[in-house]
């Protein structure tokens, strides 16, 4: 008994969906994807229309890509070659994400500092000024104006 394989583009028409959706539920869920490599492309079987069915009810029920691959892995088995090929490191993008986010924390950082010392500035102000002595006997009012005469 021989399956059809079928390719992306097929899985896409039929699902009618544009092919590069389907190709990025590929990526995303290419655990669960049941595939065979042919060259440089890949095939799948026909069970894969159904996971990619799943896929895409999960993103028109407003799921997270987590809720949707737990949803799958209940239902579907994991495609252990893809899974362990998948790079432990970052991808160029999420790193350059991490540079810009550790560039603001640094201007941040500064920003602080800078505030800080103002804040210490104002503080030793205001040490000053409560430390001035008035002559004995003599309080500074609180209020403005004088009694009677507002």
């Amino acid at each position: 008994m021989n399956k059809e394989l079928l390719t992306l583009k097929e899985i896409a028409s039929r699902l009618d969906i544009s092919p590069s959706l389907a190709s990025y539920y590929r990526q995303q869920y290419a655990e669960f994807m049941p595939g065979i490599k042919a060259g440089r492309y890949m095939k799948f079987e026909p069970e894969a229309i159904e996971i990619m069915r799943d896929i895409a009810t999960g993103y028109k029920n407003n799921l997270q890509q987590y809720e949707i691959k737990e949803q799958l892995s209940a239902k579907y088995a994991i495609n252990i070659e893809e899974f362990n090929n998948k790079p432990a490191t970052t991808t160029a993008q999420q790193q350059q994400h991490n540079e810009h986010l550790t560039g603001l924390m640094m201007v941040l950082n500064d920003e602080l500092v800078f505030l800080h010392e103002q804040i210490r500035q104002q503080q030793a102000l205001i040490e000053q000024l409560t430390r001035q002595q008035l002559p004995a006997g003599k309080r500074r009012s609180w209020w403005p104006f004088k009694k009677g005469k507002h």
